[in-house]
């Protein structure tokens, strides 16, 4: 009868053996599994945290873009009685056609491109390419009487000098006529083509963010029709 009951035990000890190890095993694939697709998703989870780091304030992709896409700004600062005569002209290079333009400002939106007939304030822009690519621009237009002087004989002024790398070129148009402004370093080699095209006479202010320059002399050449006048101005960091 011994026998018999011990041989029993035994019986029910292999069966718990052979449990315990099912159980494990099972443990073991699904701890493999789950491994496998927290691996998967980290790349994804990354790349997301990086392309949403890419956003600056005042210009920079919002995503990746597959296209290079960037923006030239013009703004005429408002110079009229009843503050309304403002305007903002839009250039953008690059991109997948068709564009997108969404504005947006204090009680105000806008899908056109280039805006008219604006008061003073700040314009956030944002544009989208058919690829989903965004890039966005923050845009101030402000009184005449706001900007810093420009001086009449040279007609252009950066602003500020020295400047942490947001720079403002403050510029005066006096007849109708093609405008072109570039920015170079102190080796000549261009670094940003700001202006280029036709503008009526008057006031005009087009800001740069110059993220990616190294601190240094820069100068700012502009072009009126047959007329060349430069400024250097200086990049602290």
């Amino acid at each position: 009868m011994h026998k018999r009951i011990l041989h029993e035990m035994s019986c029910v000890f292999d069966r718990l053996i052979q449990d315990c190890r099912l159980l494990i095993g099972g443990l073991l694939i699904a701890v493999v599994l789950c491994t496998g697709q927290s691996a998967a998703q980290s790349p994804a989870s990354h790349q997301s945290l990086e392309s949403r780091g890419g956003a600056r304030e005042f210009e920079g992709y919002i995503r990746p873009c597959p296209e290079h896409l960037e923006l030239r700004v013009s703004v005429r600062p408002v110079s009229s009685a009843d503050g309304s005569d403002g305007a903002i002209d839009i250039e953008v290079l690059g991109g997948v056609a068709p564009l997108q333009y969404s504005w947006q400002g204090l009680h105000f939106h806008s899908n056109a491109e280039d805006l008219r007939n604006i008061p003073a304030g700040e314009y956030e822009l944002i544009v989208s390419d058919d690829r989903g690519c965004d890039v966005a621009r923050r845009v101030t237009v402000t009184s005449a009487g706001d900007d810093p002087l420009i001086n009449p004989a040279r007609g252009m002024l950066v602003w500020p000098n020295p400047s942490r790398g947001q720079i403002a070129i403050h510029y005066y148009v006096p007849s109708d006529d093609q405008v072109r402004i570039e920015l170079f370093d102190q080796s000549g080699s261009r670094v940003a083509l700001l202006v280029d095209s036709a503008q009526q006479a008057g006031r005009y202010r087009t800001d740069f963010l110059m993220n990616a320059s190294a601190a240094g002399v820069y100068y700012c050449r502009m072009r009126i029709g047959d007329q060349l006048v430069s400024q250097n101005f200086m990049v602290l960091r």
